[in-house]
């Protein structure tokens, strides 16, 4: 087929005049990928990846519909439009004991996505407290709903309407869907959507509805900020928002190895601003790349890059407050609310993504031309996001895998130098015909963040020919394998890849530093499996002295009792009764002019700590907290018992500190292991972008600083 014939079938695809919802949320007057069965059949929005017949679909109305669910059987898991790929983390189980419980069927979703305002009740469902900058919103809500929402919510203080910081590509899975598996936009501020929720509420194993934030617990706190459905079922959650502004977006066209220079130069900065352990110097090493997304044409080696600034100014031509057209479907009625599934197919093959590779990608580019043009927009308009057109044309044309893969940015340049050397060398671009997606964000604390240990460079990829032909795409899974065995690269968790390519997954090897931390939550929240799924990645072992053990004998109030590991964390935690165990320790006689100094020292360290604390955690301190005045006072001896009680666990106290006899030298370990503490806490919290205009020399900031935490 030429290439204007295939053109002419994209286009009518992408000009279709449909009204559309999200997904599989629509009814028999509304357009939708043909091959969706939800909230019917269970499988994803396409008709792939099927979970077993026998399993039950879960349709509450109410809170207490779902919590009696979820009490009802053996193996539950959430669901909301099925935008996944991993039929094993999808599926609650294979037999009838098992149900999948679908969210968007609640009547408060429903009736949101409905009338944006109200639920049943005559009451407010999504709620904007502008007092502290968040919104709470049911799970079952389109993150696109809620979006648009933000956008038309007009006050005083935000004429123009809110926005969340930073949003992704593909905005209509549902919001409890999208933060549970870290999806995530573009930022090496504002991070994933899982970065920037503030509270969650969830059902959990017993029935019970339980709620987290970051003040309530901090341990359970990170493990449900990206929780993977293995926690409990998310009902509702509220996270940050911001005015919307005017943002000036840019776009240069250049190949992809330009970009991977590029790349490299960000790489090469940033590995050296590490090891100074200053903020600043790495906030200015990745600067370049906030917020920047690339879309990368892999047949013909060329990239689109598109930044964004901004702007103080708010011209009323970038400022609209258009309200989308939404509707919903109502499910069947029921008194019990579970029922068999029913049979859909699912979208079928198409031999026209068969044509030539290069064609496709010129094809694509046509296409999406339009969707990166530079100008000045409303940030809801300006940041990169697929439209419901868009979405449905491209679900109904012919099914296709997703797959995204993370690198961290002391490797990504390098990584995407050797890739493409191997792209071009064994013609591996024939294997793709969408564009890929390059995406950045930030270091992130919820246990299961691919960026728990530090920012990464995003690819998504789709594979568009193997449900077509039938065949392995022997050229898309080499570039898959590259990037994963080659490039320390990690999957997104509700994608495509997890069974070829982790068939036997390890979690303490790829999450060495959170993994463990997280097996300790499953033990404490659902120690039975309710919410284990069918995959086989929710595994913990533990050994001490070589000897297996139980691994819940190894798990405390604040995760995985480590006996190598420095709780580094406990400073924050527990400098609220710092003074009052202080005067509970017992006085030595060395105080030596060098232990004094080596005492004054961490006095130091621990008001920086203090001050960082608060700066992190966005609470206005007076100059009474930054600088207690007893901490000027502490004997050098009770300081260093005190400190070495805070930051090391029982193991490295008895054998490490107390078996020293001179107070000097458990003084200057101290030192070293405070002053390491406050280089790791600054480091992280330039990566969250947590720095002052001041600091960063850079101007019309202030806004972007973290968000503060709702109340609990």
């Amino acid at each position: 087929m030429s290439p204007f014939g295939i053109t002419c079938v994209i286009c009518t695809l992408c000009l279709l005049s449909v009204t559309v919802v999200h997904s599989c949320e629509v009814n028999a007057d509304q357009a939708a990928p043909d091959g969706c069965g939800l909230p019917s059949k269970l499988a994803n929005f396409q008709g792939y990846f099927e979970c077993n017949n026998n399993v039950v679909v879960g349709k509450p109305s109410t809170l207490l519909e779902l919590q009696a669910q979820v009490q009802s059987y053996d193996h539950v898991k959430a669901v909301g439009v099925g935008h996944s790929w991993w039929q094993q983390q999808f599926c609650s189980g294979a037999d009838s004991s098992s149900v999948n419980i679908v969210l968007t069927q609640m009547n408060s979703t429903l009736t949101e996505i409905e009338n944006p305002s109200q639920d049943a009740a005559g009451q407010a469902t999504m709620i904007v407290n502008e007092d502290v900058g968040i919104v709470t919103v049911q799970a079952g809500i389109p993150q696109r709903d809620l979006l648009d929402y933000l956008a038309n919510y007009s006050s005083k203080k935000a004429p123009q309407g809110y926005t969340l910081p930073a949003f992704s590509w593909f905005i209509d899975q549902t919001i409890g869907g999208a933060v549970a598996t870290a999806t995530h936009g573009s930022s090496f501020l504002h991070g994933s959507l899982s970065n920037q929720v503030t509270s969650i509420q969830a059902v959990l194993a017993n029935g019970t509805l339980a709620n987290f934030s970051p003040h309530s617990n901090q341990h359970l706190w990170r493990a449900m900020q990206v929780s993977v459905g293995r926690l409990g079922v998310i009902t509702q959650l509220s996270l940050s928002i911001v005015p919307q502004q005017a943002v000036q977006r840019a776009e240069q066209d250049m190949t992809v190895a330009q970009f991977a220079q590029q790349m490299k130069q960000v790489q090469d900065a940033y590995t050296q601003a590490k090891q100074t352990g200053s903020s600043e110097a790495i906030w200015t090493a990745l600067h370049s790349l906030n917020e920047t997304q690339c879309f990368w044409f892999v047949p013909t080696g060329d990239l689109w890059r598109v930044d964004y600034q901004r702007l103080e100014e708010q011209p009323e031509d970038a400022m609209s407050s258009s309200t989308p057209e939404v509707t919903a479907q109502d499910g069947p009625d029921s008194d019990v609310g579970t029922y068999a599934q029913q049979e859909q197919q699912p979208v079928s093959p198409n031999g026209l993504i068969n044509a030539n590779a290069q064609t496709w990608s010129n094809t694509f580019a046509t296409g999406l031309r339009s969707v990166v043009a530079p100008g000045t927009y409303e940030a809801r308009n300006a940041y990169l996001s697929q439209s419901e057109q868009m979405n449905v044309a491209s679900s109904n044309f012919a099914p296709y895998d997703q797959y995204e893969v993370s690198i961290p940015m002391d490797i990504a340049g390098d990584c995407l130098q050797m890739v493409l050397g191997e792209i071009d060398s064994k013609q591996l671009g024939q294997g793709f015909r969408t564009p890929g997606l390059i995406r950045f964000v930030s270091q992130e604390t919820g246990y299961l963040s691919p960026t728990s240990d530090g920012p990464r460079m995003f690819v998504n990829l789709e594979d568009y020919l193997s449900h077509t032909t039938g065949q392995p795409n022997t050229q898309f899974q080499t570039v898959i394998s590259l990037f994963h065995d080659k490039c320390q690269a990690r999957l997104h968790w509700g994608k495509a890849g997890w069974p070829e390519h982790e068939p036997c997954y390890d979690g303490s090897v790829h999450l060495p530093d959170t993994w463990c931390h997280f097996g300790c939550a499953v033990q404490e929240l659902d120690p039975t499996g309710k919410f284990a799924s069918e995959s086989n990645v929710w595994d913990w072992t533990a050994s001490k002295q070589g000897q297996n053990v139980t691994f819940s004998s190894c798990c405390g109030p604040d995760g995985f009792n480590s006996l190598e590991r420095y709780k580094i964390m406990k400073v924050i935690q527990k400098q609220p009764v710092l003074i009052a165990e202080v005067e509970m320790m017992p006085e030595e006689d060395d105080t030596s002019p060098q232990a004094r100094q080596l005492a004054a020292d961490l006095v130091t360290i621990v008001k920086q700590l203090i001050e960082l604390n608060v700066k992190m955690r966005k609470i206005k301190a007076t100059e009474s907290e930054l600088n207690p005045p007893e901490l000027t006072d502490l004997h050098p001896s009770r300081l260093s018992f005190f400190i070495a009680s805070l930051l090391l666990d029982n193991y490295m106290q008895q054998q490490a500190l107390l078996s020293l006899d001179s107070t000097v030298e458990r003084l200057e370990i101290e030192k070293e292991v405070l002053g390491n503490t406050l280089k790791y806490l600054s480091a992280r919290y330039a990566l969250q972008g947590a720095f002052s205009p001041a600091a960063t020399g850079t101007e019309g900031e202030a806004d972007e600083q973290p968000p503060t935490a709702g109340p609990d």
